[in-house]
């Protein structure tokens, strides 16, 4: 018995023949401009403000690296931006939903801990929370939190700040945020 690749039949059994390819066809409709964007900031590098004591809550800061940065906000956020630590929001954007996303590589000192992520907006309380569960100890560990907002007084007058508070020691080895506008708010009542 012979297979079907030694009788030259294998290629034919896969597809069928269909001849050489045609002429280009029209471009198609350009595809649909929607959203309002993201702005990214991340620092890849370990400062001295990057070691946290446990139990402390202390603020996320961090020069962004040019070349971590994406700003990709579209009108009518394009006036959003990262100033001082904080995310600055576009002025006359009360009422404003958006999300906030840290992204962490941590080096925690035991095992066993957790790490708390707060917004501030300067009202002295946090506005939203999440939490992180560590694994393990002296191992780089990916930690993320997403914390949702509105933009109202508090957040207008003084931008929004990340805090970190940890139950265990430990190390921020590169911190990225990034600002996802959920939509707009409709101003001053």
């Amino acid at each position: 018995m012979t297979c079907l690749r030694c009788a030259g039949l294998w290629p034919a059994m896969l597809a069928p023949f269909q001849g050489p390819p045609g002429p280009p066809g029209e471009q198609g409709a350009p595809g649909i401009d929607t959203g309002f964007g993201q702005l990214r900031v991340a620092d890849m590098h370990v400062d001295p403000e990057d070691y946290f004591a446990a139990n402390t809550r202390q603020q996320l800061i961090f020069t962004p690296d040019p070349a971590q940065t994406q700003n990709q906000l579209r009108d009518p956020f394009k006036g959003v931006t990262w100033t001082g630590n904080r995310i600055v929001p576009r002025s006359g954007g009360y009422g404003d939903w958006q999300d906030i996303i840290v992204n962490l590589l941590v080096l925690p000192t035991y095992a066993g801990g957790s790490i708390i992520a707060d917004l501030d907006v300067g009202t002295g309380q946090p506005v939203q929370t999440a939490f992180y569960g560590l694994r393990g100890a002296g191992t780089p560990e990916r930690a993320t939190f997403r914390l949702g907002t509105q933009t109202l007084d508090g957040f207008l007058a003084n931008g929004a700040r990340v805090f970190l508070t940890g139950t265990v020691p430990f190390v921020v080895q590169s911190e990225s945020i990034v600002y996802l506008p959920i939509n707009m708010g409709l101003g001053r009542p």
